[in-house]
């Protein structure tokens, strides 16, 4: 399609290393003739293709970060594309930003150059997706553990109710990269139809859910309006989901902190409209009720 109708394809993959999928794990490669040059790295080799490699027309301009597998703060990628467009991003970056950080280079050279060679380089990747995934699959089982919640649909008289369970959550396990997305059914919520009534809307009932459980349980998934495009989006689909970030804390910490989320909305779930409304009447998560600022508590959503 791409070739008929003559589209530039750009390959934006910062997570491409991080893969989580059967396909990425080898179980061994079959071994080079004898008379080859070339090292083999299953590792690599087991990664879903680049569009690269199916290229034949030089239209895939693909990035790359180190940003993801070194080091957040270093800034620093990478471009493959044919000479024509690398010249033309050269001069580009000549008048614009200068490119990154000399120290970032600097470092992210010796590192790779000097210190771990092509050979360290690949075995730390490697390394690097296996520790993330065990987190991933901690964080996971938690969430699997609390997605479902006891509510109370009647009241007969004082000594019988009905019940019945609702599932607040769903999620599927990420394929690779460093965040599980969570999409929150809050039209499951008890008090959802009661308190739309009142005027407000969804978006506002998922803002006071991420407060309380910020507030209340230390909590700070990323808002899934951040990501959307225009309010459309922002008051629409979007609101539903909370971004959860696995890499931003150490792995023995994990399930203690996502408990603390499942904690709070289960607590959350039982709250009536009015205690929804009341729950949380600070503007600013950092300053309710003069806790300790959550923003600096190393889990949530956030992240690059």
């Amino acid at each position: 399609m791409c070739e008929r109708y003559d589209v530039i394809i750009v390959e934006d993959d910062p997570y491409w290393y991080l893969q989580f999928t059967e396909s990425s794990h080898p179980k061994g490669a079959q071994p080079l003739p004898n008379n080859s040059t070339k090292k083999r790295y299953p590792f690599l080799e087991a990664l879903t293709p680049s569009y690269l490699t199916i290229d034949t027309s030089g239209r895939v301009i693909r990035l790359d970060t180190f940003s993801k597998t070194i080091a957040p703060g270093c800034r620093l990628g990478w471009i493959t594309a044919q000479p024509a467009f690398i010249e033309r991003l050269t001069r580009i970056t000549e008048s614009s930003t200068q490119g990154p950080s000399g120290f970032a280079q600097a470092m992210v050279v010796q590192l790779l150059r000097n210190i771990w060679g092509m050979d360290g380089w690949v075995g730390w990747l490697e390394g690097l997706r296996a520790a993330y995934e065990a987190r991933m699959k901690a964080m996971c089982h938690v969430l699997d553990t609390y997605r479902e919640s006891t509510v109370m649909l009647e009241s007969q008289d004082d000594d019988s109710m009905i019940v019945d369970k609702v599932r607040m959550y769903s999620f599927d396990e990420p394929m690779g990269g460093m965040f599980v997305w969570v999409h929150i059914h809050i039209a499951s919520h008890p008090a959802y139809t009661a308190y739309i009534a009142r005027g407000h809307t969804k978006r506002a009932m998922m803002g006071q859910l991420w407060k309380y459980i910020a507030e209340e349980h230390n909590c700070l998934p990323c808002p899934g309006w951040m990501f959307g495009a225009n309010k459309g989006i922002q008051e629409g689909s979007s609101t539903e989901f909370f971004r959860f970030c696995f890499a931003a804390i150490e792995a023995e910490e994990i399930e203690e902190a996502t408990e603390r989320f499942g904690k709070g909305i289960r607590e959350f779930w039982g709250f009536n409209a009015d205690e929804v409304e009341s729950c949380c009447l600070a503007d600013v998560v950092a300053e309710a009720q003069g806790k300790e600022a959550v923003w600096g508590l190393g889990y949530g959503g956030f992240g690059c």
